[in-house]
């Protein structure tokens, strides 16, 4: 992965976190888009800014959407 990019997953919530900006100030995230719900499944959140510019995505249901090898390179929270 490039270095820009930052992973966390959150076991508790079975919620990954891909980071797409090297700045993240809390609350930056004004806007959140769903991407892909499947029910029983997990969704799929975008998360921007105020100037519309992709900070992140959250994989909520990550263990059922994403590949264990990937969810493994991910830092714990």
């Amino acid at each position: 992965m490039s270095e820009l990019l930052d992973v966390t997953y959150a076991a508790a919530e079975d919620a990954l976190y891909l980071y797409l900006a090297s700045e993240r100030p809390r609350g930056s995230a004004v806007r959140q888009v769903i991407a892909e719900s499947a029910p029983d499944r997990g969704e799929i959140i975008l998360d921007f800014d105020s100037q519309g510019v992709l900070l992140g995505l959250e994989v909520l249901g990550a263990s059922t959407l994403l590949s264990a090898e990937l969810i493994a390179t991910a830092a714990t929270e």
